[in-house]
């Protein structure tokens, strides 16, 4: 998406030789539109994504193959928010219709995301150690609100840019200034 944002002459549709290619929208849309279904079609009514899933082989998407996804958390929301609305702005001018799908998504993993009420709060995570094979033991974690920071001002800019609604803005002064680094620990 963000070299297509750069770029988008240097992608055209048919570049790729795609099933969808001749669609009128240019290839690489496609196949981010593509990588973005799994989250989608996975999404909680409320807007939350998984980030990560597992299933015993590479099973067709619309399977009835189980898939084991994560936790939908706050972070994976707001990543997951930013890249559907840069895809729906790219997609206006070539698919109205799949623009405000994807629009529409970006919106509800948005919501869920940037509300604090859907954090996950502290967490015990069993364990074992050797790797599993050893003595059981628990790991404790809080997700604090500041490990949201860079995900919810890239979304937040992502579908201020979608919208142009200024209210998606808010905040995000504070944000900045309590922002880490790029490239800093954790991220």
């Amino acid at each position: 998406l963000n070299a297509y944002e750069i770029a988008p002459a240097r992608f055209p549709d048919g570049q790729l030789n795609l099933p969808e290619s001749g669609n009128g929208i240019p290839d690489v849309l496609d196949e981010a539109a593509y990588g973005l279904e799994v989250w989608a079609k996975r999404m909680t009514p409320e807007g939350g994504v998984a980030g990560y899933l597992e299933t015993f082989s590479h099973v067709p998407m619309d399977s009835d193959a189980p898939y084991a996804f994560s936790r939908r958390t706050r972070w994976d929301s707001l990543l997951f928010a930013a890249a559907a609305a840069q895809l729906a702005e790219h997609l206006k001018s070539t698919a109205s219709e799949a623009s405000a799908r994807w629009s529409e998504l970006a919106l509800r993993a948005y919501r869920y995301g940037a509300d604090p009420a859907n954090s996950l709060g502290r967490v015990e995570i069993p364990a074992k150690a050797d790797r599993g094979k050893g003595a059981p033991y628990t790991v404790t974690w809080e997700e604090k609100e500041t490990y949201l920071t860079p995900f919810l001002l890239l979304a937040k800019a992502r579908v201020y840019w979608l919208t142009g609604d200024k209210a998606y803005l808010d905040g995000t002064k504070e944000l900045l200034a309590a922002a880490p680094k790029p490239y800093a620990w954790p991220y």
